[in-house]
């Protein structure tokens, strides 16, 4: 069996649909997948003080058989934060609530955020079905009137994570309201980026930090940015 670590992921496979989504890709032949506490480990060095670490931890409802439990997912993940000394730089996402659950069970310091998604392609929503959605840790939308901030607000954020698409000024003023901060993903265009900005979101996920920081310029003279 393969350990991650063993592979050569330093560029796409060549007229993969990977490859074709990032044509601008720069290859790092050699580059190897790192485990959370060699990543942690270099923000020790000088050059990387006050960098911070959001940690999306990807597990599925939908396939148990694919990762570690939830209970287990958070436990490594909060030991690494431990053992690096990480905990105060670091917030932790996903799209599966429950690992968000067990999260704030072991280390309630650690700031949380809900990803959302109502696309073909990603739904942990489910509005369109009865009862909670396995996806959200027990929470039914439909109890607190079909509304995502509503949900996540009930759950204990305090960061909502949506689908960039998705965010109107609508439920961007209701989050507001309800207290939670809103950082978008995963937002490449320039203008998309300008936009959102406008809009008054919290912070932008992107692909391309360099565009970010070149789009958002004016936006980050007056206040700091998550990109």
């Amino acid at each position: 069996m393969l350990e991650l670590s063993e592979f050569d992921v330093g560029r796409a496979k060549p007229g993969s649909p990977t490859s074709a989504r990032f044509p601008h890709q720069r290859a790092s032949d050699g580059a190897h997948i790192p485990t959370l506490a060699e990543v942690l480990a270099l923000g020790r060095r000088p050059e990387a003080d006050g960098v911070g670490f959001d940690i999306e931890i990807k597990l599925s409802p939908l396939a148990p058989g694919e990762t570690a439990p939830p209970e287990a997912f958070a436990e490594a993940v909060v030991a690494a934060l431990r053992a690096e000394g990480m905990i105060p730089r670091s917030s932790v996402r996903a799209f599966d609530w429950r690992v968000l659950q067990e999260i704030r069970r072991l280390a309630p310091e650690v700031p949380l955020g809900c990803l959302t998604a109502e696309q073909e392609w990603r739904d942990n929503i489910l509005r369109d079905r009865p009862g909670p959605s396995p996806w959200t840790a027990g929470l039914d939308i439909h109890a607190h009137g079909g509304s995502v901030p509503g949900i996540v607000h009930r759950f204990g954020g305090p960061v909502w994570s949506p689908y960039y698409t998705e965010l109107t000024a609508q439920s961007l003023a209701e989050a507001r309201d309800l207290g939670l901060r809103v950082v978008v993903w995963t937002v490449n265009d320039v203008h998309d980026m300008q936009a959102l900005a406008r809009l008054g979101v919290d912070g932008i996920v992107t692909d391309y930090p360099d565009r970010a920081i070149e789009a958002l310029a004016p936006w980050r003279q007056n206040a700091p940015q998550t990109l």
